[in-house]
């Protein structure tokens, strides 16, 4: 199973979102958490609040999907000095500003690597214990501190863990919505999503691409007569036998019931002719198989293409089944 991908933290889809506990949190914090009336301390408010207005506005409008994961750590980094600043400024390790502390540690839990989790993780110790240390706070304050060191890495770890656990569903979920059940090949949905990829490519790259629809014959008459296990029987073994035929380049897909559908990327018409009399030339338990082959024109949709490819299909099947037709 290939690895869940992580969302980064500053992708713009929903970044207000997401970005919106560290204002919240703050603003709450301030109305509601009294201040000392000393200047010095003062000042250390003002700091802190234009700290996080900066990074609310960092956070914003940056272009932070050009930048590296660890550039886009920074902003939640940073949060811890607008922790430090409000602390001091309210009376230091027994400040009500403590919890705020935990913010950086669930942005990151949440979107972060889990080195960036760790360092979140050392900043939010440093930023609990290093005023008790610098400044000769009482020796109680480090059993406080303690407490919130540990709340911190539990809550971390424990939603980091979450995240990669639903990702990894998430991913399986996936997955599995791409795949035919029956056959394991790229189901239509995910062929659908393959023919547009592969066109911009050729497109790019200046080569050919075919397209070719295969039909099983008289595969509803097999149905009928021996059951729906062994026609499942014989989608299976077809595609395995056609899907190890083809170049790793190629893309197969069941395209519904007893229909298949192919991209050739690199492949003029007549290559893609020969590729299939070679996929009809193998398919297994004494099976027929109409094909129809369409070339791309370098211009027309996908639509378009695969409607050529289609009325080839029903060309070869009105000539009498078990033959490849070539679209005009």
């Amino acid at each position: 199973m290939q690895s869940p991908a992580r969302i980064r933290p500053f992708n713009h889809d929903g970044l207000s979102r997401r970005a919106a506990p560290f204002a919240a949190a703050t603003l709450v914090a301030l109305a509601f958490v009294h201040l000392q009336a000393d200047a010095g301390d003062a000042l250390e408010a003002i700091a802190a609040v234009s700290l996080t207005a900066v990074i609310l506005a960092a956070i914003m409008f940056a272009p932070w999907e050009r930048l590296s994961g660890w550039a886009q750590a920074a902003p939640p980094l940073a949060f811890f000095a607008v922790v430090a600043l409000l602390r001091d400024a309210q009376g230091g390790p027994s400040s009500a500003y403590t919890p705020l502390v935990l913010l950086p540690v669930f942005w990151l839990g949440l979107y972060g690597t889990p080195a960036q989790l760790v360092v979140a993780l050392a900043g939010a110790a440093a930023t609990l214990t290093v005023p008790i240390a610098a400044l000769h706070y009482p020796v109680g304050e480090w059993t406080a501190a303690a407490v919130w060191i540990g709340v911190a890495a539990f809550v971390g770890i424990a939603i980091h863990g979450l995240v990669r656990e639903l990702r990894g569903r998430a991913a399986l979920l996936e997955a599995a919505s791409r795949i035919d059940f029956v056959t394991g090949l790229d189901n239509r949905g995910a062929w659908e999503q393959a023919l547009p990829r592969e066109l911009a490519r050729a497109r790019r790259d200046g080569k050919p691409l075919c397209v070719a629809l295969l039909d099983l014959d008289d595969f509803k008459v097999l149905n009928d007569e021996r059951g729906h296990q062994a026609g499942d029987r014989v989608l299976k073994e077809c595609a395995s036998a056609w899907a190890s035929t083809l170049r790793t380049t190629d893309v197969i897909a069941r395209f519904g019931g007893d229909e298949f559908s192919l991209v050739l990327p690199g492949c003029g018409l007549e290559d893609a002719l020969m590729l299939i009399e070679r996929l009809r030339s193998v398919t297994p338990l004494g099976q027929t198989v109409s094909a129809g082959v369409a070339g791309w024109d370098g211009l027309e949709p996908a639509a378009t293409l695969v409607a050529r490819a289609d009325r080839a299909l029903y060309e070869s099947k009105r000539s009498g089944r078990d033959c490849t037709a070539a679209a005009r």
